[in-house]
């Protein structure tokens, strides 16, 4: 910032904006997992991102010729020296930039294995009804079943009932006949 700004004020700006970002950053990471407070934390984030760019864009820019900001003469040396020193050259900076490509292909393929996981819910839910159903189809055709055993068995009942009452029929008419016979005999016809 320039030095305009007294160092309290940047320091506030900078405690706001690391704070805005970490909101977006972590409700980033609460929508890839499809949480339900993703949506407010995500508005929250950017709505702090914005008031914070719109504070920047009224700030004083930094004085070109701003001492503070420009790199001392022993500083740049210093740095090599200490790249020299841990071996930070070319490849090591090229092995970083490959891990952090890696890093980023595995974010990304997280989403997907939370989309595949949500997926794998909804399935197992519909799964779940779809046994409860056929749970409750089976209990409802068994008892049809049994409805139509016992159907069954009194039809046949009835067919019996009506053969025994045929019998009991020509039994009866019989045994009139023999009663009538008797009753002749006696009165001596």
């Amino acid at each position: 910032m320039s030095n305009s700004i007294s160092p309290k004020t940047n320091k506030i700006i900078n405690v706001f904006f690391s704070l805005g970002a970490a909101v977006v950053i972590i409700a980033t990471l609460a929508k890839i997992l499809h949480l339900s407070w993703a949506d407010y934390a995500l508005i929250v984030g950017f709505i702090t991102e914005a008031v914070i760019f719109t504070i920047y864009a009224f700030l004083p820019p930094p004085e070109v010729g701003d001492s503070t900001h420009a790199p001392q003469a022993g500083a740049v040396d210093s740095v090599m020296a200490h790249l020299e020193a841990a071996k930070l050259d070319g490849a090591a900076f090229e092995k970083l930039s490959t891990s952090f490509q890696r890093l980023n292909d595995t974010a990304m393929n997280l989403g997907d294995l939370a989309d595949m996981s949500k997926a794998s819910k909804d399935l197992n839910e519909q799964i779940a009804m779809m046994s409860k159903s056929m749970e409750s189809m089976n209990t409802y055709y068994s008892k049809l079943a049994e409805a139509s055993n016992a159907m069954s068995i009194s039809a046949q009942d009835a067919i019996r009932a009506k053969e025994q009452i045929a019998l009991l029929a020509d039994n009866l008419t019989q045994l009139n006949k023999v009663y009538g016979n008797m009753i002749i005999s006696m009165q001596g016809r």
